[in-house]
């Protein structure tokens, strides 16, 4: 009935605060969704009840990430201890295109803020110069995702200390109110979003948290629903590999260019959405749809056997 997300002041998604969340079926049936907006949301009570069917009502109370929030928070058992790593230091898959004109992680991290939370930066035009030096494709894509998630590096003293006060915490929860959580979970994100310095120092997290509570080994489940496909493209023409965003069905990204007889391979998990986009020989733009199936080990998708789109199906726009 109450999820508590302990968040860092860098990570910009939700405000600060409390909120009442329900989540369940929308009315088609054919996607969980909740009704938050995951845009700024400045008030406390939810609207519109009625468009979902209602699976679960709960609480969300967003808190920093300090040592003085941590200490004035009230927790009651049981509770899940969940813990994900990029909360220590994350980045997003945009940051593998600005490293071929950026040297500096820092300077990702500036330009990062530059555009996408308007800090005033006095060199934004030579960093955005500097972009234009990237491939039309790579522009586009830093376009596309450079400002869906948040870009910090920590670095090896931040996440150190940021552990110490998490252990802290744990431990007055243990010592002093004899609260264990009944489950922990430790997630690296899939797609990179975990900087590869940072990994290093949090290889051994979850090992930590175990020996912590006196438990035996951890247990690694792996990703139940990531899969790694083989996208080969055998229309004769070039396309273009877009996905549809899985929590607003009317948004897309754009993800890279295929050119004709060549394969790619994509990280992605079941049930995500992808079309192809190509140019028929009167010059118009079609396009072709899969969704990425169940099953174990890598699935090949032939782009002449994903579903040609007709007219009246929800398709992206040119260049979105």
């Amino acid at each position: 009935e109450r999820v508590i997300w302990i968040k860092p002041a860098w990570a910009g998604d939700i405000d600060f605060g409390s909120y009442n969340w329900s989540i369940g079926n929308s009315r088609d049936g054919r996607h969980f969704v909740t009704d938050y907006a995951w845009s700024q949301v400045k008030t406390h009570d939810l609207e519109g009840d009625e468009r979902i069917q209602v699976l679960q009502r709960f609480r969300v109370d967003v808190v920093p990430f300090t040592e003085d929030s941590l200490r004035n928070l009230h927790v009651s058992g049981p509770f899940i201890l969940d813990l994900d790593l990029d909360v220590f230091s994350t980045e997003n898959q945009a940051v593998e295109k600005l490293r071929n004109v950026f040297d500096e992680e820092e300077t990702i991290q500036q330009f990062h803020g530059c555009r996408c939370r308007q800090e005033d930066c006095a060199n934004i035009k030579e960093m955005e110069k500097a972009v234009e030096r990237l491939g039309v494709q790579d522009r586009l894509t830093v376009s596309a995702i450079i400002c869906d998630t948040p870009v910090h590096f920590s670095s090896k003293n931040d996440i150190q200390g940021a552990k110490q006060v998490l252990f802290s915490w744990l431990t007055v929860l243990r010592d002093e109110h004899n609260l264990r959580p009944h489950a922990v979970t430790v997630a690296v994100s899939a797609n990179s979003y975990l900087p590869a310095a940072a990994q290093d120092v949090l290889s051994g997290t979850a090992e930590e948290l175990a020996k912590f509570y006196d438990e035996g080994p951890p247990i690694s489940l792996g990703c139940a629903t990531c899969k790694t496909v083989l996208v080969r493209n055998d229309l004769g023409k070039d396309v273009e590999i877009v996905w549809q965003v899985v929590d607003k069905p009317h948004e897309y990204r754009e993800y890279d260019y295929l050119p004709a007889g060549r394969d790619t391979e994509l990280e992605t998990y079941v049930g995500h959405v992808w079309f192809l986009r190509v140019m028929d020989a009167h010059g118009r733009v079609k396009y072709r749809r899969f969704a990425i199936g169940k099953g174990k080990g890598k699935e090949t998708v032939r782009a002449s056997e994903s579903t040609l789109c007709l007219p009246g199906m929800l398709v992206p726009a040119p260049g979105a």
